[in-house]
């Protein structure tokens, strides 16, 4: 993930972002923040916990948030169609 600064969202910002599908990320710890009925879900590496807007804005009033960019070259198609290929058999 590589972060541009000029590109990082304050809480207000991110809960905006969050309620509009996109996926968000901080760096230190590193963790991905999502939204899904009504609740914000948040994921680590050795940990995941499901939070209210309001919890949200307590526990990382001071953070600044990163869009997460899903982008193409992350995937890789051909071993997907593989895959599917192969687990429909």
């Amino acid at each position: 993930m590589e972060q541009n600064f000029n590109n990082s969202h304050d809480i207000n910002e991110a809960i905006e972002l969050l309620i509009d599908k996109n996926i968000l990320y901080i760096d230190n710890p590193k963790t991905l923040f999502f939204y899904q009925k009504g609740q914000i879900k948040a994921c680590g590496q050795h940990f995941h916990m499901t939070l209210s807007v309001e919890d949200f804005k307590n526990i990382y009033p001071n953070s600044l948030f990163y869009l997460l960019e899903i982008t193409d070259e992350n995937v890789d198609f051909l071993k997907d169609e593989e895959y599917y290929r192969w687990r429909h058999k």
